[in-house]
């Protein structure tokens, strides 16, 4: 389903704000010429794919879970970085690999393409700006994740993961937290590197613990998220959980 979103004379209708969106930026260099933004609904399972044209097409996370994803020559998936409300998509192709992005829930993203601006904007020093930092971003992020990949054993990879997917999207009660993550066992194998069985002995192993209780198949909470995080001696992913941070506690 695609839906165009109304513009208004001078800025953007920006339905994305109310999620945290960091694509503000780049929608104002849109709207310079009468541009719009389509919102687009995902089910579970859609894939994105990359054009052959430099990334001048984005795609912001409205509600839902999207990856971005790589496939291997022999067939095996690599996510290599998820993407929750808020977070800025330019979907590039690699050489030598399959990638696209991915829907790990029903989720819902505004696309935004500039292509047809491309020549004025690559001279426009705003637009140049907001590119780097959302660049600056995703490398800061791509770094962390390489760290868990490259240097941390399966336990502390998973516990790393869980204490950033509740940073970035568990609602804080307290000093508790409550985390809705519709991964399956196999989204996270593929996102940490591991197997899907030795997922699966991993989170018997922190629910053993007491780091995190899980209440359902897609839902957990964590009493103390210091004890998580202690499990993880990643100082570039703590630095950058701690960055994500709700300055506000939501009470139910």
């Amino acid at each position: 389903m695609l839906n165009r979103l109304p513009t208004a004379k001078g800025n953007i209708f920006c339905a994305c704000g109310a999620f945290g969106c960091q694509c503000a930026e780049l929608c104002r260099f849109g709207d310079s010429q009468g541009l719009g933004a389509s919102v687009r609904s995902l089910a579970r399972g859609d894939r994105i794919y990359p054009s052959d044209q430099p990334c001048m097409r984005f795609h912001v996370v409205r509600t839902g879970l999207v990856a971005t994803c790589a496939m291997t020559l022999d067939g095996r998936r690599q996510i290599l970085c998820l993407n929750v409300a808020g977070d800025v998509i330019c979907a590039m192709s690699a050489k030598g690999a399959e990638c696209w992005c991915e829907a790990l829930a029903p989720s819902e993203i505004c696309e935004l393409d500039l292509t047809s601006q491309a020549a004025r904007l690559r001279g426009e020093p705003g637009f140049l700006r907001a590119l780097f930092d959302l660049a600056h971003d995703r490398l800061e992020r791509s770094a962390a994740h390489l760290i868990a990949l490259g240097r941390l054993d399966g336990m502390e990879r998973l516990c790393g993961f869980l204490a950033e997917m509740t940073r970035r999207t568990g609602r804080r009660i307290g000093q508790r937290w409550l985390v809705c993550l519709p991964m399956s066992r196999e989204d996270i194998a593929d996102y940490l590197g591991l197997n899907s069985d030795t997922v699966s002995r991993l989170m018997t192993r922190i629910k053993q613990a007491g780091l995190v209780r899980f209440l359902s198949v897609s839902e957990f909470e964590v009493a103390s998220l210091e004890r998580l995080e202690d499990r993880v001696p990643n100082s570039l992913a703590r630095h950058l959980s701690d960055c994500e941070q709700p300055d506000e506690e939501l009470m139910l």
